[in-house]
């Protein structure tokens, strides 16, 4: 097994196990819920996203969010079905505040 395979199996294992916490399928401890948080936070930094085709919805609630914001640090825009939308309300707010933007 490769680095980046095992690399993907433990990223999705933390996935797997936030997901249970966060439905109700495993008990919440409030403690262990953020430490497996940050290890997850960790273990996608740098991971390309084309190994994580294929991974189920359940185990993706977990990863989307961090693979959004780390699109967001790396290239300054949100993407997805609702990024317009943001972009614009963004704007809106910046000429109420009267800040210039691009």
């Amino acid at each position: 097994m490769t680095a980046l395979a095992a690399r993907r199996l433990y990223v999705l294992d933390l996935a797997r196990r936030l997901g249970d916490m966060d439905c109700g399928a495993a008990l919440l401890h409030p403690l262990e819920y953020r430490v497996i948080a940050r290890r997850l936070k960790q273990a996608l930094a740098g991971l390309p996203e084309v190994l994580l085709v294929g991974v189920a919805p359940d185990e993706l609630a977990a990863i989307i969010p961090l693979l959004e914001a780390r699109h967001f640090d790396e290239h300054g825009v949100l993407r997805g079905e609702l990024s317009e939308a943001a972009r614009v309300e963004a704007a809106a707010l910046l000429d109420r505040l009267g800040c210039r933007h691009r």
